[in-house]
């Protein structure tokens, strides 16, 4: 009998594979920022014409690895299929524990959520952020869960997930560890005591990558100073406080003005020598944590968050009373409002909320309301109205996606084709053009595919010997000088047009005692909005 019902249950997994790598097929795959694009031009040797290793994001490890698989065949875009893979093998464990589960009932829509409310969603805006919990939730959830074995193929692919989820992006690998906070606490409430140590290994682990990475990166002669000065940027960029009110007492003694701030926090541009490690290192350690505006949070929260799903959520509150109790709905609104706080604690700004935070609040908080947590179901049967309107929420943020993506991706390669046949000999330089964005285009290399553009150095590959490499290979020794040159042109949205100006303005007139006039020579028009193409011409 159990044989038989082991094999039923492989079948079922097997046709879910299917269904997942189908998915893959179809759908419109897509980078949703361009850390990620950088990231992988960077492993693939885009910049410094070899395969890198280096990383201000991921672990040591992890870049180690992509540039030993890049060596190998440097034409297959492996940043891209590591990540992919990440969400493919969370999904199928995730879909592997509600298959063994009891209730199939409940166990069959998570089913529906993991596919329609993550799996999709991930994989059409996917980025290192959303790997990282996607893959340090299923990994969690999953071992947490289970009897660990040392037999026991899923238990290793759940501490598998669980390392590359730290090693990607630790402090999403933290978030997906406070969603499973009522897991926890409900293990306890069972006594279940053994869910202590499994936790306490977990920690264990955690810390040696983290202690790893960071020895591994300050011993390293090419990376140590740039990581460094980057972490500690970093730090103050993440800092709720960062804004000019909080950090006016430092501004004097840093020698910084307003403008550099916004060059800073934008895209981390080319400061002055003013800026020494060892200032930002002082400044970041004593900013007080506590002085933030508490006001820009909540209105954030409801600007960014789409309408779907909020009804979704609200769906999930209304399954979680009427299917497990008042006692299920009132642990699910405390994690709720914890998660929240915490949000607020952290941030305090509306920054956060990005693609990968809002599909991670989303994921996190939807897959609890459907977590038994030790408990029984009161109703006999699942609540049809909230599980209908939470389906055609998720259906229809997928409607939204497939669409908003493939016009990304025909504006995109409008761009492409406009730059690649009126300017082939012109450097670009994009500053919230985001090129890259669904750059995911084919299992190529991006390096491969984007031979014919000359792009400058941008973010943070500018503080890089990444970033300076490709200014060499291009006959630069500086940005500032690449940005000056006469065939170089800047690429910008046309609503950023009076931001751009003034900011690159005041820098040059600032720190180079140079005015400089923009010249706008080009328009490109595509399906999503129009961009400017931009020289600097320098005055006398």
């Amino acid at each position: 009998m159990l044989r038989s019902q082991l094999f039923y249950r492989k079948i079922k997994l097997l046709i879910y594979s299917v269904i997942l790598l189908f998915l893959l097929l179809i759908l419109p795959l897509g980078f949703e920022t361009n850390d990620d694009i950088g990231m992988e031009l960077a492993f693939s040797g885009y910049y410094s014409g070899q395969p890198e290793y280096g990383s201000l994001f991921t672990h040591y490890l992890f870049g180690q690895i992509l540039q030993w698989l890049y060596q190998i065949k440097s034409s297959i875009n492996w940043y891209g299929c590591l990540l992919l893979s990440l969400h493919f093998f969370a999904s199928l464990l995730l879909i592997w524990k509600c298959i063994k589960s009891d209730d199939l009932k409940v166990s069959s829509f998570i089913i529906v959520i993991v596919i329609l409310g993550a799996y999709i969603n991930f994989v059409m805006r996917f980025n290192f952020a959303t790997v990282a919990y996607f893959s340090g939730f299923a990994g969690l959830y999953y071992a947490l869960d289970c009897t660990w074995s040392i037999k026991s193929k899923s238990l290793w692919l759940s501490f598998i997930l669980m390392v590359c989820s730290i090693c990607i992006r630790p402090h999403f690998f933290i978030l997906a560890s406070i969603f499973l906070l009522p897991h926890f606490f409900s293990k306890l409430w069972n006594r279940e005591f053994i869910i202590i140590k499994k936790v306490g290994l977990i920690v264990i682990v955690f810390v040696v990558f983290k202690i790893s990475n960071h020895i591994a990166y300050s011993q390293d002669k090419v990376w140590g100073s740039y990581y460094q000065k980057y972490n500690s940027m970093l730090h103050l960029l993440d800092n709720p406080t960062f804004n000019l009110y909080y950090f006016g007492p430092f501004i004097d003694w840093v020698e910084w003005t307003e403008n550099d701030f916004q060059l800073f926090k934008n895209f981390y541009f080319e400061l002055p020598s003013k800026m020494s490690l060892d200032k930002l290192t002082t400044i970041s350690k004593n900013i007080p944590r506590d002085a933030m505006d508490f006001n820009e949070f909540y209105p954030a929260l409801f600007h960014y968050v789409p309408i779907s799903f909020m009804i979704a959520l609200v769906a999930g509150c209304l399954f979680s009373f009427l299917y497990y109790g008042k006692r299920h709905l009132v642990i699910n609104l405390v994690l709720l409002v914890f998660v929240l706080l915490f949000l607020q604690f952290l941030t305090g700004n509306k920054y956060i909320f990005k693609d990968r935070m809002i599909y991670s609040l989303y994921l996190g908080l939807l897959m609890n309301y459907f977590i038994p947590l030790g408990m029984h179901p009161k109703a006999q049967r699942l609540p049809s109205l909230p599980l209908i309107v939470l389906t055609l929420s998720m259906v229809s943020v997928i409607f939204k996606h497939v669409y908003s993506s493939n016009v990304l991706k025909k504006s995109l390669k409008q761009i492409e084709n406009h730059l690649t046949q009126q300017y082939p000999n012109n450097f670009i330089f994009e500053f919230y053009c985001y090129y890259p964005n669904s750059g995911f285009k084919n299992w190529e290399s991006s390096a491969i595919q984007m031979k014919q553009i000359k792009f400058l150095p941008m973010g943070w590959i500018m503080n890089t010997p990444l970033g300076a490499k490709h200014l060499e290979r291009m006959g630069f020794s500086s940005l500032n000088q690449a940005l000056l040159h006469q065939n170089t042109l800047h690429i910008i949205p046309i609503a950023f047009k009076k931001a751009y100006i003034n900011l690159m303005q005041e820098y040059y007139k600032e720190y180079n005692c140079l005015k400089i006039q923009f010249q706008s020579i080009d328009t490109i028009t595509t399906l999503e909005q129009d961009w400017l193409v931009l020289k600097i011409n320098v005055l006398d």
